[in-house]
């Protein structure tokens, strides 16, 4: 476990997801990331593989995972003391360019609305969660009704009668507030 590597980061997750997300978030990335599904790298998919196995294995189970958030959060503090950016310890190299010299990812950006700059092959897409915003590679034969997002286990995009429920309930507590409430300005003193 090397506390300055960014486990939630490398499985795209937030710190407090549950054990479910973690899951589907490492099915989904093992999916992406496999050697057979990137046939021009196969060496970087293999290693983001291993990073991904391992990761999971330490969030995965409770212990772990808190032994790593504590040694993580000192790790922090450290680099926060020597003025290290841990941003710039997170990087991660990606496949090498042509001419053989090594680079790293640029920093993505914290906005939900942010773009993503990595070119995709052309039978995937990118297409942005309306639940927590991030984005996701989507092949293009799929709708984004039947694709769950990696970071929040949420569907890419709800079906209408998915849209349509979800609206009604909201309206269904809405009335139940305002009934209580005047049912509460109704009721005389004294009277229960």
């Amino acid at each position: 476990m090397d506390p300055s590597r960014d486990y939630y980061r490398i499985l795209e997750v937030h710190p407090q997801a549950g054990a479910d997300v973690i899951e589907r978030a490492k099915r989904v990335l093992l999916q992406r990331y496999h050697p057979d599904h990137n046939p021009e790298r196969p060496g970087w998919a293999a290693e983001r593989t291993r990073e991904i196995l391992e990761a999971y294995a330490i969030l995965s189970d409770p212990q772990r995972r808190q032994e790593y958030d504590r040694a993580r959060a000192r790790w922090l503090a450290e680099q926060r003391t020597k003025g290290v950016s841990s941003a710039a310890q997170d990087r991660r190299p990606t496949r090498p360019p042509e001419d053989g010299t090594a680079r790293t990812t640029p920093k993505r950006s914290r906005r939900p609305n942010a773009t993503p700059q990595e070119p995709l092959p052309p039978h995937l897409r990118w297409i942005r969660c309306q639940g927590c915003g991030r984005y996701s590679r989507v092949p293009r034969n799929l709708s984004p009704t039947q694709v769950r997002c990696g970071a929040c286990g949420e569907p890419l995009r709800l079906s209408l009668r998915e849209r349509w429920r979800r609206r009604l309930l909201l309206w269904d507590t809405r009335a139940e507030r305002l009934r209580n409430r005047l049912l509460g300005l109704l009721r005389l003193p004294g009277r229960r």
